[in-house]
């Protein structure tokens, strides 16, 4: 699904407000405000049979506030966002997104690190945005997370050691009789191995891994994903950096009624700069998903290429091209869905603290079966100030 958001083209370019915050003893506070407006012609996904597609303008603020605490030498952070959606066409549509995040980073020695992260979203699925039956309300629901990562190496040892893990739980709070097979509680854990190779590239190995337990239907649901990969990691050499992990997935359901998923996957990140104000980013990757409302599981695909370039000092654009795949896996499940998107974008920087941008997205669904089809235009203009 995609939802296209304009802070996006000042985030990803050189071009971009200048934070200094505000000091109060060891405190800097970073306050912003987004306001967006958007116009969308299908909200709701539907095929282009039906006769009167839904669409609407929508207005959205989005307040927000960091607070980066000095203990020493470690950082304590503590962030609100909010997202306050109001949809002109239909009320009963509209939204109040909360997300709390708190993250304490520990710098004992240059070879050694740790990050403790907790977290608590409360937020909804936009109608259409999953295999779920729609309710007249949108579905909220609550994540909470937490997890720790520990770094053992820095930028003068020839190899480095990364390891982690996380919880996180989602519960849905309204519209139960569609939203209750929804709801999972995850555990994950990470390791990477990197191996210096040559100055700025490292070779690397790992493993990741995730468990799914599910509160309704739990033995049927339940299931586990491990991607073992090798690949190369490096930064700023030459013209390029990135990230390639290429290796093996799995997918394993505690119910050994239910088909096993194995085979060949991949993440890949790699950024070009060929000029200083100009870059291109390349991003792909494979992975099985979670279920929406159908199926046991769905085989992902996504890939996208990012052009970024600076105009002046004031002026920069984004141009973005995404390709998706989702094959629909399960007993009697043949759903195959193809997924374009083309995302336009300009920003213009007003003074060190505010920026507006405006943006178009085009996005059209090719299934199998016919219903799953759409077409999606989104026109935006966006303004964000923060100190």
């Amino acid at each position: 699904m995609f939802i296209i958001t304009l802070g996006a083209v000042g985030v990803a370019q050189g071009v971009g407000l200048e934070l200094e915050g505000i000091q109060k003893g060891n405190v800097t506070f970073h306050p912003k405000l987004i306001v967006t407006q958007t116009y969308n012609d299908n909200r709701y996904l539907d095929p282009s049979t039906v006769s009167s597609l839904t669409s609407s303008w929508i207005t959205e603020e989005s307040p927000g506030l960091d607070a980066i605490i000095e203990v020493g030498k470690h950082d304590l952070t503590l962030s609100y966002e909010g997202l306050y959606g109001q949809v002109h066409s239909s009320s009963t549509d509209n939204y109040m997104d909360h997300d709390l995040k708190s993250s304490m980073v520990f710098d004992f020695r240059r070879w050694l690190g740790l990050e403790l992260n907790v977290g608590r979203k409360w937020g909804h699925d936009e109608k259409g945005a999953n295999d779920s039956i729609d309710s007249t309300d949108p579905n909220e629901h609550t994540t909470d997370s937490y997890g720790f990562s520990t770094r053992i190496g820095g930028e003068n040892t020839k190899g480095k050691i990364e390891f982690g893990a996380s919880h996180l739980e989602l519960d849905y709070t309204n519209n139960s009789v569609n939203t209750s097979g929804l709801e999972y509680s995850k555990l994950s854990s990470n390791g990477s191995l990197y191996w210096e190779i040559m100055p700025k590239t490292s070779l690397q190995t790992g493993v990741i891994y995730s468990n799914y337990d599910y509160v309704i239907n739990s033995v049927a649901s339940d299931s586990s994903d491990t991607f073992y990969f090798a690949g190369v990691d490096w930064s700023a050499t030459g013209k390029t950096e990135g990230n390639i992990k290429i290796g093996y997935m799995e997918k394993i359901f505690d119910d050994s009624s239910k088909e096993d998923y194995g085979g060949f996957s991949w993440d890949v990140a790699v950024k070009w700069q060929p000029l200083s104000h100009s870059n291109f980013v390349l991003m792909t990757v494979r992975s099985p998903g979670e279920p929406t409302g159908v199926g046991d599981h769905i085989v992902r695909d996504n890939s996208s290429l990012v052009w970024n370039h600076e105009w002046s000092d004031i002026l920069f654009t984004k141009v973005q091209g995404s390709f998706s795949t989702a094959d629909y896996q399960g007993v009697g499940q043949s759903r195959e869905d193809e997924e374009k998107i083309v995302d336009l974008g300009v920003g213009y920087k007003i003074n060190r603290w505010g920026m507006v941008n405006m943006g178009y997205s085009y996005a059209v669904r090719e299934s199998n079966e016919d219903a799953n089809d759409y077409t999606q235009n989104k026109f935006m203009v966006m303004l964000m100030m923060a100190l």
